[in-house]
This record gives structure tokens, sequence and C-alpha cells, in this order.
């Protein structure tokens, strides 16, 4: 199957090239050429296409209310192009969104408005074109490594971590947080269902954990952690915390339409985040991955060639 995937080199295009067999990453900061602002973004290559993941783009709120042009350029000219691409290829598209978006109501951001009218961009190119199109809204992906340190968890957990203390604002927006591996997950489902599914079909669905929290109790589910000796700063509301209160997502859609639900924990994640540093114990379950005896940890690894390795290739 051949599959581009825009956004290919970044925190979630990286893991979803490596969980398809022949993707085709297309990333702009890979190459500067490559930039899905431009209409012929896709050039002469490849020669056949089954389908595109479009996770390219602006993917902040503060982002978009900073920067609102080059927002409105990377997240519906992008959209656009992609879309377009896919009508003359006769390919699918899966587009990436955020659960910023609610269906039935006005957006109050620019970055919302942006991954809307992407959206309905989408259903346009589906239903007007005879297009397969899916749009997944992500919700606080967490669990790269490394991980974005200018986003709100990471953040928490470093100056928990190094400073002794914790910040948090008295927003009432709801953060919930989906480890990327569900996240992969869930594209790879969406896939699945949009290879199978009929032209002329639209779909959306939010993938996104299954605990919820505001800033406030993040920070004290990391103090009762960490312990007593933590600091907590509260930090005043920004507009932006107005814009983001009172979303609460659901992964309803995301079980009946792709069957998808996440199934890593963020409490037992979030733990490991203050744990000691672990001095790993590494067995080689296969020729391909590695395991830590002490703290669990698994990872892909070339174990051919190590010392001690009876594998052979």
């Amino acid at each position: 199957m051949n599959i581009l995937v825009t956004g290919g080199c970044g925190m979630i295009g990286s893991r979803v090239v490596a969980a398809i067999p022949g993707a085709i990453a297309y990333d702009i900061a890979r190459d500067p050429t490559e930039d899905v602002t431009r209409r012929d973004y896709l050039g002469g290559a490849p020669d056949a296409l089954d389908g595109i993941i479009h996770l390219a783009g602006v993917s902040r709120l503060s982002a978009g209310h900073d920067a609102p042009y080059a927002c409105v350029a990377a997240n519906i000219l992008g959209a656009l192009h992609t879309l377009e691409i896919a009508q003359q290829y006769g390919a699918w598209a899966i587009l990436g969104s955020t659960r910023e978006v609610r269906t039935g109501r006005r957006p109050q951001s620019m970055y919302e408005v942006t991954k809307h009218t992407a959206e309905l961009l989408g259903e346009r190119y589906a239903q007007d074109y005879n297009g397969r199109v899916l749009a997944l809204r992500f919700s606080d992906v967490y669990g790269a490594d490394p991980p974005d340190s200018t986003r709100m968890l990471p953040t928490m957990i470093r100056e928990a971590r190094d400073k002794g203390y914790v910040r948090a604002s008295t927003s009432p927006h709801i953060y919930c947080p989906t480890h990327i591996d569900d996240t992969v997950d869930a594209i790879l489902a969406g896939v699945k269902w949009i290879t199978d599914a009929p032209g002329g079909s639209y779909a959306y669905a939010t993938i996104c954990g299954s605990r919820m929290f505001t800033p406030r109790t993040l920070a004290e589910l990391i103090h009762t952690i960490v312990g007593p000796s933590l600091a907590t700063v509260s930090l005043p509301m920004t507009p932006l915390d107005h814009v983001r209160s009172g979303s609460m997502p659901s992964n309803l859609l995301a079980h009946q339409l792709l069957d998808w639900r996440p199934t890593r924990e963020f409490q037992p994640w979030l733990k490991q985040q203050f744990a000691p540093a672990c001095n790993h114990a590494w067995t080689h379950p296969d020729n391909n991955t590695r395991r830590c005896v002490t703290c669990g940890r698994t990872e892909p690894y070339e174990c051919y060639g190590a010392e001690g390795m009876p594998f052979q290739p």
C-alpha cells in the first residue's frame, strides 16, 4: 500500500511511518522545499498513491493566536492541497485534527477555526467528489521521547523534578492526556476503516485518553507522587484559558467507528517520570527488541551483532 505521511518526521508522523511498511515520510522540517502550503507540494512522485495521512501543520492553540496567518496557511491550505492530491490520485485522506473542534459549536479560537475549516473541506471533498476522508481529533498527546519541552505536561514534570515546584493555572480547561502509542494505534485503525470505506465516506472521531484533569488537579496528582516537599504555584488565567474551558472530550465515536480504545494508563507512566534513573539490565526477546528486566522498558533495538547475542539474521 502506497501511503504518504505529511509531517512524517514529526512526533506522531515518524511513528506512523515506522508502523506502516513502505510509507513515505513527507516533512518540511526535513526538506525546506517540501511545504504543504504549495498547491503542488507532492511534485511528480509517487507514481501511485493509495492514501495520505496528513499530520503536517500548526498544532498549538497559542501558535494560532500569536501567528494567525501562518496557522491559516498551514492548516487550511495544507488540508486543501492534500485533499486535491488525494482526489487526483483517487486516494483516501486522513486529516489530523484536534479535539478543540466540537461539532455543532462555533469555533472559539483562530486555531480551532483552521482545524474546523479543514474538517469541513474534507467533508465536502468526500461528498461532492466521491472521496474518502476521515478526521481524527487528537487530544493532549504525551509519551514522546524526547518530549516537547514547550508543552504543559513536560514543563510541569521538568519543574517538579528539577526545581522543586509545580506551576498550575486556575483554568477550568479539561486536559485529557493520550499516549502517543495509543494515538498511532488509532491512526492505524483509521487506515483500516478508510481502506474499506466506499466512495463518498466522511467521518470524524476524537482520539483521547480515559482520564481527565484540570491543570490544578494534574498538579495535585504530581504533588501526590513527589510528596509534600513539592511546592505548588498558582498561575493566573490567560484569555486562551477562557477559550478552552469546558471542553469534555469522548472517545465513544472512535470506539464505535474504529473499534479503538486507549490502552495505556496515564498515572503509571507519570509515576515513572519521577522514578530514579534505571541502570538498565537488557534482555533481548527477539532480534529487533530489547527489554529491561528492572523497569520493564521495551524499545526497538537491532540485536544482531551485539556482544553475546546468539541470534542470526
